[in-house]
């Protein structure tokens, strides 16, 4: 199914089909209950997904924001050139690969890591509470921009955080393995099965371990 607008808004529930292709310039977009490969593009316009999304789907915008609360089969790539992202990851062990990317603008990811996750921001800041599962890995990079991740207590995981000129603030007790330098804490947390890597130029990273 191919919908395309200039300025109108697009709202398409359900949207049950093998593959989805939603164009708009400056009209908003909603995808709601779907079940389908999906393409979404926009210039302007916010988009917000909701439901399944399968193979190599694609969200991207120029300018608008997207929210998305989504499970993946296989892959998806959200970017937005400067619009904020908002990213909770519905749990899909058919996972393969989510990427997430902008500009100048914010990302907030939650969820559960079933292979690999890849956030990426230029000067914007990320937050996410991430839970990796046994061998998955999550790369989370800035240029300027903050980086504050949160991770269960239970997840074992081997972690890197580092940051060139910015200052690192973590909660991992003294007692449990890590290694620090100027710019960079490492360490192992549990059977390190799973991998973090936190890493920014200029910019503050917060690493914390939850308690119950």
């Amino acid at each position: 199914m191919q919908i395309k607008t200039e300025s109108g808004d697009i709202e398409v529930i359900p949207a049950k089909f093998k593959f989805t292709e939603i164009s708009s310039v400056s009209g908003d977009v909603q995808v709601a209950e779907a079940e389908t490969m999906m393409n979404i593009r926009t210039t302007s316009g916010n988009i917000e997904l909701f439901g399944k999304v399968s193979d190599d789907s694609r969200i991207t915008s120029i300018s608008g924001d997207i929210m998305a609360e989504t499970s993946v089969d296989d892959t998806l790539e959200i970017s937005s050139g400067n619009g904020h992202i908002e990213f909770k990851q519905i749990p899909n062990k058919k996972t393969k690969m989510v990427d997430l990317s902008t500009n100048i603008n914010s990302i907030n990811y939650k969820g559960i890591v079933y292979d690999h996750l890849r956030i990426r921001s230029n000067s914007g800041n990320i937050t996410g509470r991430g839970v990796m599962t046994d061998k998955s890995r999550a790369e989370v990079s800035t240029t300027s921009g903050d980086i504050s991740w949160r991770t269960d207590e239970d997840c074992g995981l081997v972690f890197s955080c580092e940051s060139m000129s910015g200052d690192i603030f973590h909660n991992i007790r003294e007692n449990e393995k890590i290694h620090k330098t100027q710019s960079a804490i490492k360490g192992v947390l549990k059977d390190g099965e799973a991998e973090l890597i936190l890493n920014t130029v200029s910019g503050d990273i917060k690493f914390h371990k939850e308690v119950k």
